[in-house]
């Protein structure tokens, strides 16, 4: 696989995979993500074996990665992920970050280069200015990237969810 050229932009994005089998929490990041021009969701995955299938067709930049799912988990696929594509960057997105360290500590280990706290509660949600800026400045700093501060669209309305601007087209693997 081509390595990717920088510098990051609209028309040459940070692509990103999102893996977790939360379908409320996927649609949270991909949101989060969606309003950020250098930034494209480029697919979601329900779990870590999708995960590796998906990663083994298309390259991608980082890969956002929950700890606990079925079938195959974050931290048994976390060698697969940097056997399909030994480039990728891979930040563990996962309750179990802030609970237990020793999770934390042993994703690091496999491979993974940073572990951030996803959103615990529908208030953690709709305050999402917070990890969402937390988020993007992991992203663009393991990527190397400088930020773009400047959203796809104007100020979405906080009063309502459904307001802000639609992602690019994800496919599902």
């Amino acid at each position: 696989m081509a390595p990717f050229s920088k510098p990051f932009s609209e028309s040459n994005p940070i692509k990103v995979m999102v893996v977790d089998d939360s379908a409320v929490i996927r649609g949270f990041i991909v949101k989060v993500l969606g309003e950020c021009p250098d930034v494209e969701v480029a697919s979601i995955a329900q779990n870590g074996l999708m995960a590796v299938n998906n990663l083994s067709k298309n390259r991608h930049h980082v890969v956002l990665l929950d700890v606990e799912m079925p079938i195959m988990d974050g931290l048994s696929a976390i060698p697969k992920l940097l056997a399909a594509q030994p480039d990728i960057k891979i930040v563990m997105v996962s309750t179990l970050t802030t609970e237990n360290a020793e999770t934390s500590l042993r994703a690091l280990e496999l491979g993974a280069v940073e572990c951030i706290a996803k959103p615990t509660s529908t208030q953690d949600i709709y305050s999402k200015d917070s990890f969402r800026e937390g988020l993007l400045r992991v992203i663009r700093e393991i990527v190397g990237a400088k930020s773009i501060p400047t959203a796809r669209t104007s100020e979405p309305n906080r009063s309502s969810p459904s307001s802000a601007p639609l992602p690019r087209t994800i496919p599902q693997t």
